[in-house]
């Protein structure tokens, strides 16, 4: 019953709709589908490529080509990062920042 579901959703809500919800919905929503997906004995599969890439960031860790940084400081540098594109976007003409914002 969960895959019609979700089949339906995917079939009626495009991506047009959802910039047309209020932030608060928008949330609301990410809220109940991470609820939903938390809940119980739900299995999920991971895809083949995933297997691939984690053997490759074991391999890179093990060789010492990638090392962890701390997750508060990573927060930190995503924040930075998206703040910087966010203030790039406000300075390109509006035909820019809205093709940028379907992105």
């Amino acid at each position: 019953m969960a895959s019609v579901t979700t089949a339906w959703y995917c079939r009626q809500m495009t991506p047009a709709d959802i910039r047309l919800m209020t932030v608060p919905d928008k949330i609301r929503l990410m809220e109940a589908l991470w609820r939903d997906l938390s809940e119980g004995d739900k299995v999920v599969e991971s895809p083949d490529w995933h297997a691939e890439v984690l053997a490759d960031r074991v391999s890179r860790l093990a060789s010492g080509k990638d090392t962890f940084i701390d997750w508060d400081v990573a927060k930190k540098l995503l924040r930075e990062e998206c703040e910087q594109t966010i203030q790039a976007a406000a300075r390109q003409p509006r035909f820019i920042r809205d093709e940028m914002t379907r992105l």
